[in-house]
């Protein structure tokens, strides 16, 4: 489902569940399915369930598709010996699809890095939660 197909479609069930019609937003007739509790109740948990796929959705586009999953002994490995190459956190985070935080932290565990790098990370602005944020709103509007 498109983004705009998602939004119509939350769109109209949020109006159904007001008892109006879709298009012309003129009340239904009181002898509409719609006027059921059971029925709106559905309609609100359908809502519910189309902006939760929403929400996933836009953290999939934003976020790294790695970000929370559990490291494998290969990936640690390759992070170890990548960092001893040189290579930058911020490439690091791109090349196994995490966060910046989230490549210190582990960094910090290997005690390749001091403990105080992750409260440098702590204090950043976390620009994924903005852009997520952001990307929300546009969408519910």
């Amino acid at each position: 489902m498109s983004e705009s197909e998602l939004k119509e479609a939350l769109n109209i069930i949020r109006v159904l569940a007001q008892g109006l019609e879709p298009k012309t937003q003129a009340p239904l007739p009181k002898s509409n399915p719609c006027h059921d509790p059971s029925v709106v109740r559905a309609l609100m948990h359908a809502a519910s369930a189309l902006e939760k796929k929403n929400q996933e959705e836009v953290r999939r586009k934003i976020f790294p598709s790695n970000l929370g999953k559990a490291w494998s002994r290969e990936d640690d490995e390759m992070l170890l010996a990548d960092f001893s190459a040189g290579q930058s956190i911020a490439d690091l985070a791109v090349k196994f699809s995490r966060s910046e935080r989230g490549i210190v932290a582990r960094l910090v565990k290997y005690k390749k890095l001091h403990f105080s790098a992750l409260s440098e990370f702590e204090t950043k602005q976390h620009p994924f939660k903005q852009q997520l944020i952001r990307e929300l709103k546009t969408r519910s509007a």
